[in-house]
């Protein structure tokens, strides 16, 4: 799987890097031109740098493109003492990009990396330019917590239930690439519950009201068939800000693997509108 990855990378024009932010060593993609517009896309849970690699192949060509991971995801470090909340991730995306000398960028978050890119541009006025929230997590009005909690054996069949859950179409793999990617969450995945909790008990858990401060450009990009995150979230953010556009698109919860296409489409398309 990393060949692949690495290979579908490679073809998107990224470049593999990593740094460290505050004693903590941060892993990312980036690709582009150094003085061209900044574009950050930040990945859902359990998720990585990976999952936006295909919706960025053309994006690379007009602007510097980074996709990091977030803490504790990926190649980041599970460590204990740092902080997982919504707020935490958000301020380490902050002090990422600080030391990568960016200071201004638009912005494109899928679930929590969505949750986490709407929390970073009310925290950060004036430096976000457009937002593009795909499938995010945040706004649990009616609804509860859409984050959930892993059991303690993940085995190919909860594997299968997982992807069935977030894809319209979720693929046919053989049973060896099945039971890969079982043994990869099921080494993290305990680690993911102690940071769901942080999450639900943290800072930027609710955004409600927080949103209601941004008023720059936000496109809210939802999968038709998103069996995550309801409609209602898409809703709930749309009512709140003030200057957002409501899309959706085939897919579901995270339709920049399934249609990435479509997704760098839109990505465009909102980011170069005047």
């Amino acid at each position: 799987m990393s060949t692949i990855q690495a290979l579908d990378a490679s073809n998107s024009g990224l470049t593999k890097k990593s740094l460290d932010v505050g004693g903590y060593t941060a892993h990312y993609y980036e690709g582009g031109a150094e003085n061209s517009e900044v574009l950050v896309l930040l990945h859902g849970l359990t998720d990585d740098k990976n999952s936006f690699v295909k919706s960025v192949s053309e994006l690379t060509e007009t602007h510097r493109v980074i996709l990091p991971d977030l803490q504790a995801h990926g190649e980041n470090a599970q460590v204990k003492g740092r902080d997982y909340s919504i707020k935490g991730q958000a301020n380490f995306i902050r002090d990422l990009l600080e030391k990568l000398g960016v200071k201004s960028l638009d912005l494109v978050g899928n679930s929590m990396g969505g949750h986490t890119a709407a929390a970073f541009t009310y925290r950060n006025p004036g430096m976000v330019k457009k937002l593009i929230l795909i499938g995010a997590t945040g706004m649990p009005l009616d609804h509860g917590s859409t984050y959930f909690y892993f059991p303690e054996k993940v085995d190919t069949h909860y594997m299968k239930e997982m992807y069935a859950n977030s894809l319209a179409n979720p693929p046919d793999f053989p049973e060896p690439i099945w039971n890969y990617l079982a043994a990869e969450l099921n080494a993290k995945s305990q680690f993911f519950n102690t940071l769901v909790a942080e999450v639900e008990n943290g800072e930027d858990f609710r955004l409600d009201d927080k949103m209601k401060s941004v008023k720059l450009p936000t496109l809210i990009l939802w999968g038709k068939e998103d069996k995550v995150v309801p409609m209602s979230y898409a809703k709930g953010f749309h009512s709140r800000i003030q200057n957002s556009e409501l899309k959706l698109i085939d897919g579901g919860h995270a339709p920049q693997i399934e249609v990435p296409e479509i997704v760098q489409n839109e990505i465009y398309r909102f980011i170069k509108a005047n």
